[in-house]
């Protein structure tokens, strides 16, 4: 097992192959690694505190050592679950209404993913801790993406989601 002790440290080929599998398709491949690079290039202070350097057990029984991993070798595939949910299985509630999956799928923003994450896992990493039997680690993590998916689901609840679609374009630059 490699010894990663930076974000930067997960930012090479053999990784982001691992991370890319199962995923259909070209475009959406290239977009996830794109974020891949984004957090372990550009973002990566976000994760540089020894706290993400720690050892996490993930239940009792990894206390040999076994599965015992760093904090920082859940960040990538926090960004695939936060990904997949907002690309590929977007929630049921967008279904029928193409203008609301754009306005929550626009929402998406790596950076302020990754500061939540990063400010969320350190004030919470001991909320399960009374859970002996779970994964902890990645509980935690799915509860921090679903929280985050949960902003953006609330956010898309707007009277006029057009106007809304248009607001976060011009925010971005993006074309209208």
């Amino acid at each position: 097992m490699m010894n990663f002790n930076s974000l930067q440290d997960y930012d090479n080929d053999e990784v982001y192959g691992v991370m890319l599998q199962g995923i259909i398709g070209s475009t959406l491949k290239d977009q996830l690694l794109g974020l891949y690079q984004d957090t372990c290039r550009i973002h990566y202070h976000l994760f540089e505190d020894d706290f993400f350097k720690q050892k996490f057990f993930s239940s009792d029984e990894d206390k040999d050592g076994s599965l015992n991993c760093k904090l920082l070798s859940y960040i990538l595939p926090s960004v695939r679950r936060v990904f997949v949910t907002f690309f590929m299985n977007v929630p049921t509630l967008f279904e029928n209404d193409p203008k609301r999956k754009e306005l929550f799928q626009l929402q998406f923003d790596l950076e302020e993913f990754l500061t939540e994450l990063s400010n969320k896992l350190k004030n919470n990493i001991t909320i399960l801790d009374n859970f002996k039997n779970l994964d902890r680690g990645s509980e935690i993590l799915q509860l921090i993406v679903n929280d985050y998916v949960a902003s953006k689901i609330k956010k898309s609840r707007v009277n006029n989601p057009t106007q809304a679609i248009r607001e976060i374009k011009i925010e971005k630059h993006l074309k209208i």
